[in-house]
């Protein structure tokens, strides 16, 4: 066996081993679309690009995969996250100043800027620790030393590893533990993590949020929401650091390898069950819940590409949306656990295309190149992730809802259809949610009776003939286009 302990990889050729921390793992991709599109399909379209996992975590109940060597690719520099204890000068800094006890506001502040040459703004979480914030005192007394201690832990829980940046055209994905998980947001909440080192991912430091809470003397409601809910979390973790695994996975696929979507003539749209009632991740319990990403998730992502993350604990209930979003209540998670210790729960991250106010431009989402972008993305995010936390002998259902169709300005009928065709190319169900607006659902359980025996072929060159055919309501001119051909 051959070993890199520099980079804290270990791989074996040509065998099958158990995943050990520090692992490489390469998978054979066993998702197949639509039942293989098979001898019924004018092209054969198999997904079965690799999947490169990268094991940081111990795992005590281990899965097989067969492995192979680390792709060269890896051992260039910039592809590895620079953590503050490779500084040595930096980190003996850091560690002096996280030791120190701190009570206040203030305190933290001087800590804080002991180790940061650009200075952070403090008005803001002054003003969120003294004027809005109902836990400021515990805070203090019981969770932030637990942020310190998890913290300085980081070089014990990274010992002789190297975390690798999932780069583009790479279908791969990590897998940490929580508690490797937690110390890493503490070191961001400390904005420890240098950007300076770090140039090829977006700024994940805390320090923009902190800046954002107060404009001008007045609280910003929405960053307040999002900040109670990190304390919500902080607060659970010191409470309670239980075992666990998350993995988060970059798929990417090769175009070639896309379904050519005007030739699927043999294949039908699968269920969906269209619900006003209820939000994807209160009711989308057991099944993949998508999430409408905002395309510089993760530092940008190709439109062949998403992000998947399988195993995730929710912590918080919310209301709201938007400017109006707020912490609501701790949330405890029942999903239950996998063989790899995650929670049974996947988190599938797409970006819709973004399209302004204008009728013209409303009107764009509408042209055969932009549908089949639309298309690609949903696709690539609704195949069974080859990682999956669920049964490996079934599909489960997709929740969804009005993607890119708020502050994007997509089509809610239109994004629909492309949803539903994507996920019938996938062979799932889904579970569509309108948010409350009756009105459409209504629509569209309406519409689904006429689309029962309509192939994924069919229905794609209807929803493409309408920008050139004609404007208004796109229901009712499927609807009329099925009836007359």
């Amino acid at each position: 066996m051959e070993k890199w302990r520099k980079w804290g990889f270990q791989c074996e050729e040509n065998s099958f081993k158990r995943l050990k921390k520090g692992s490489v793992l390469e998978s054979q991709n066993d998702i197949k679309s639509a039942d293989q599109y098979l001898s019924s399909s004018a092209q054969s379209i198999n997904v079965d690009e690799k999947l490169l996992h990268f094991v940081l975590s111990p795992n005590k109940n281990e899965e097989l995969f067969p492995s192979s060597a680390i792709p060269d690719l890896y051992f260039e520099k910039g592809n590895f996250v620079f953590l503050p204890f490779e500084e040595e000068s930096k980190w003996k800094l850091i560690k002096h100043s996280i030791s120190q006890r701190i009570e206040t506001v203030e305190d933290l502040e001087e800590v804080f800027n002991s180790y940061n040459q650009k200075k952070v703004n403090f008005t803001g979480l002054n003003y969120y620790f003294n004027e809005h914030f109902s836990k400021t005192k515990n805070f203090f007394i019981n969770i932030l030393p637990k942020m310190q201690k998890s913290l300085l832990n980081l070089p014990v829980l990274f010992k002789d590893l190297k975390i690798p940046i999932l780069k583009k055209n790479v279908n791969s994905c990590i897998t940490l533990n929580k508690e490797q998980i937690f110390s890493l947001i503490s070191n961001l909440f400390f904005c420890t993590i240098s950007q300076n080192h770090n140039i090829n991912l977006p700024s994940t430091l805390f320090k923009t949020l902190f800046e954002s809470v107060e404009r001008n003397g007045i609280l910003n409601s929405k960053i307040c929401g999002k900040m109670d809910c990190i304390m919500n979390y902080f607060e659970r973790m010191a409470e309670n650091l239980s075992e666990g695994n998350v993995t988060f996975q970059r798929r990417c696929i090769p175009e070639e390898k896309l379904p050519d979507w005007g030739n699927l003539d043999s294949f039908h749209l699968k269920n969906t069950d269209c619900r006003y009632l209820g939000t994807i991740e209160d009711d989308g319990f057991g099944c993949s819940q998508v999430d409408f990403a905002n395309k510089n998730i993760g530092g940008g992502v190709l439109s062949r590409e998403c992000l998947i993350v399988i195993g995730l604990e929710r912590f918080s209930n919310y209301r709201g949306y938007g400017e109006t979003f707020q912490f609501s209540s701790n949330f405890c998670d029942k999903s239950g656990k996998d063989a790899l210790l995650r929670f049974k729960s996947e988190f599938v991250a797409i970006d819709a295309l973004h399209f302004n106010n204008s009728k013209k431009s409303k009107m764009q989402q509408y042209e055969k190149d932009l549908i089949i972008r639309e298309l690609n993305k949903a696709y690539i995010g609704f195949l069974k992730s080859e990682v999956t936390c669920f049964d490996e002998s079934r599909l489960v259902d997709l929740a969804t809802g009005n993607w890119g169709c708020g502050a994007f300005n997509g089509d809610k009928q239109l994004k629909f259809l492309i949803q539903y065709i994507a996920a019938s190319a996938c062979s799932r169900n889904l579970r569509f949610f309108t948010f409350g607006d009756e009105f459409f659902a209504n629509k569209i359980i309406n519409l689904i009776p006429f689309l029962k025996n309509v192939s994924l072929g069919k229905l794609f060159r209807i929803i493409t003939s309408f920008h050139s055919d004609g404007e208004g309501d796109l229901f009712n001119y499927v609807n009329y286009k099925l009836k007359n051909q």
